[in-house]
């Protein structure tokens, strides 16, 4: 009996990593919903009120994100939200690496750095969910938008790159699509 206790106590600590790794990117809408339906809870809205005033808010705060993710053109501003929701997720890494750790090991300084290692994992995770919404879109976009050809007989790479520019597209996406012979219109 206490051989199978074992093993499920390491499959349940296995799952429960799993589950951290996979909802890492959730923390800030998480808190952001829970913030929400708790505020309009204690506003007198009720118990489903402010589920729903939680859930809605949630939605929206993860929707904002990967919207403004997406449109953003420059990689600072990308970087940055990104960051907004990789920070939360790395605090919530770090809480949960200190508790399961508060359980095996004994020295503080050990438990501190193992939970700091843990938040910087969980907070590159979350940063990597965050930039794989904006991916398949952009190649989606890139890819159906094909409607203009900039590969005139004497036209120069530069002349093409100013072509497609004056069109409307960033220029490290034209001259990456400029070795393909395609430019693309907005």
């Amino acid at each position: 009996m206490l051989i199978v206790g074992i093993i499920l106590s390491i499959f349940g600590i296995g799952f429960f990593c799993w589950l951290l790794f996979t909802l890492a990117i959730y923390a800030l809408p998480f808190f952001a919903g829970m913030t929400a339906g708790i505020a309009a809870y204690h506003d007198g809205s009720g118990l489903m009120g402010g589920i729903l005033v939680g859930v809605l808010a949630g939605g929206a705060t993860l929707a904002l994100g990967q919207i403004a993710f997406a449109s953003a053109r420059t990689p600072l501003i990308r970087a940055l939200v990104a960051l907004v929701f990789a920070a939360p997720a790395a605090v919530a890494g770090y809480q949960v690496t200190f508790a399961l750790f508060h359980f095996g090991i004994g020295s503080e300084t050990l438990r501190d750095a193992l939970a700091v290692l843990g938040a910087i994992t969980i907070g590159s995770i979350a940063w990597a969910r965050m930039t794989l919404y904006s991916a398949p879109l952009q190649r989606e976009t890139l890819h159906r938008r094909r409607n203009c050809r900039s590969s005139r007989i004497g036209a120069t790479d530069r002349e093409r790159i100013r072509v497609c520019v004056a069109a409307g597209w960033r220029k490290p996406i034209v001259e990456s699509l400029i070795f393909e012979s395609d430019c693309i219109a907005p």
